[in-house]
């Protein structure tokens, strides 16, 4: 996530390097940790809401953490808070 959000090493420090997989299997690293780092907001008693726009922009290749927020069987946090983007 640091890559993908520098502004995160502010707020949990340095991160240690992460080994290279293959594409499929970081491709699946990425996703697990996407959702559970949404899933750290989305909580039961705190509600989050995304609203994505622009979605018609959405290439197949890149459309899969966006993909887990919609999919319902992605949507629940394993803390039960829900997530639903916008349009």
């Amino acid at each position: 996530m640091i890559d993908l959000v520098p502004e995160l090493k502010l707020i949990i420090g340095e991160q240690p390097a992460v080994p290279d997989l293959p594409p499929q299997d970081a491709q699946r690293r990425f996703q697990l940790v996407f959702r559970r780092f949404i899933g750290v907001f989305a909580r039961p008693e705190h509600p989050l809401a995304l609203f994505l726009d622009d979605l018609q922009w959405l290439g197949l290749g890149n459309a899969g953490p966006v993909r887990g927020l919609v999919d319902p069987a992605g949507c629940e946090t394993p803390h039960g808070g829900r997530r639903l983007p916008g349009q």
